[in-house]
């Protein structure tokens, strides 16, 4: 690869536009002192990106500073032309601006510095600046031996293993630290393995648990029903019964009525006969008179016998509205407990089917990565 072309606009001398064509292989640049030859090897050392032979304390002052009736210029414009062995020509060129700023291309495409090394490759060339002989001879063989290796190129290839060897020692931290990483992770998703398989059984007795409750609740429910019906039927026959007992009740009454009304007729009827007949018909009709009252102690003694059978059921019947009443609430209770229990199951049957344990996946997929 050879330098075909030097051209350049703004950079310290050449404050206009200039075009240097090298078309041999050796080409000599002559002229007086102060004339600019030295500028022409600082202007490719500028555009390859060396800053060793620039003799400026910063970029800026590579940019044209102006003259007498000559203006500054904004920015320098630097461009080589290399041709390669394959008849390929690219065109390097490096802008700078007063506010420092620089920018590399490559056919007119920006670029970087690395890029531009690439193309040069191992045709890099070697620029040998003013009175470098002269320092080389000087050198002690320390020093030598730096721009030896320069001029041959080792320098930059040792410079390109230590940069390999900082990125291999980097990526052999970053291995390390992955494998601590994996190893905490695994650890972790063995943990929430056991974890997870310890709560799918707690699930599962928890599950088992529930529907035992609710069979017991249940039967529970369809035992309490049986109760109250059967509650219900003593309770219509009590009630039957009582109203027989009343109805019963009021006959006697009727009857201990009507018998107090014929003790009344017999006594008056008892002392006409005494005041006109004398003592046999008294007798007789007193005779009367006992049967009749006997009669009426014996209705007398059936009407409390069926006034405590009345008390006595009444009170049964106060028992089993009681007994009712509680089992009413006991079933009322029951019901509510099983709906409980019922949707708690159904909640822990959905939590279950729907557990999609996350974690455990989103540390499956980071080990697999």
């Amino acid at each position: 690869m050879r330098l075909t072309k030097l051209e350049l606009k703004g950079f310290k001398s050449f404050r206009d536009k200039t075009v240097l064509d090298f078309p041999k292989n050796l080409t000599g640049i002559v002229g007086p002192n102060g004339s600019g030859k030295s500028n022409i090897t600082e202007a490719i050392c500028f555009v390859l990106g060396h800053s060793r032979g620039l003799r400026a304390a910063n970029l800026q002052e590579l940019i044209f500073n102006g003259g007498v009736n000559e203006s500054p210029a904004q920015k320098a414009i630097v461009g080589l032309t290399l041709k390669d062995d394959d008849g390929r020509t690219h065109n390097i060129t490096r802008i700078i601006d007063r506010e420092g700023h620089s920018v590399y291309k490559i056919n007119d495409q920006r670029s970087t510095r690395e890029n531009i090394m690439a193309i040069v490759g191992d045709s890099e060339y070697n620029i040998i600046l003013q009175d470098d002989v002269t320092k080389v001879v000087e050198m002690k063989p320390v020093e030598r031996r730096t721009i030896i290796d320069d001029l041959c190129g080792i320098r930059e290839y040792d410079e390109k293993k230590r940069k390999a060897l900082s990125e291999l020692e980097k990526v052999e931290d970053r291995i390390s630290q992955t494998h601590v990483v994996l190893g905490e992770k695994q650890g972790y998703l063995r943990e929430l393995s056991k974890e997870r398989k310890e709560a799918v059984e707690y699930q599962e007795v928890r599950d088992l648990l529930q529907k035992s409750k609710a069979t017991i609740l249940f039967r529970e429910i369809e035992s309490l029903g049986k109760r109250k019906e059967k509650i219900d039927v003593l309770s219509k026959e009590l009630k039957d019964e009582r109203e027989a007992l009343q109805a019963r009740s009021r006959e006697i009454e009727a009857g201990v009525s009507a018998t107090a009304d014929s003790v009344k007729q017999i006594n008056a009827q008892i002392r006409s006969l005494e005041e006109r007949h004398g003592g046999s018909l008294v007798a007789q009709a007193r005779g009367e008179l006992n049967r009749v009252l006997d009669r009426r102690d014996y209705i007398k003694s059936d009407i409390e016998k069926i006034a405590g059978e009345i008390e006595g059921l009444n009170s049964r019947a106060d028992d089993l509205k009681r007994e009712r009443k509680t089992l009413e609430q006991e079933h009322k209770a029951f019901g509510e407990k099983l709906a409980l229990s019922v949707k708690r199951l159904e909640q822990a049957v959905a939590e279950a089917g729907g557990e999609d344990f996350s974690e455990e996946r989103r540390l499956r997929e980071e080990l697999t990565e």
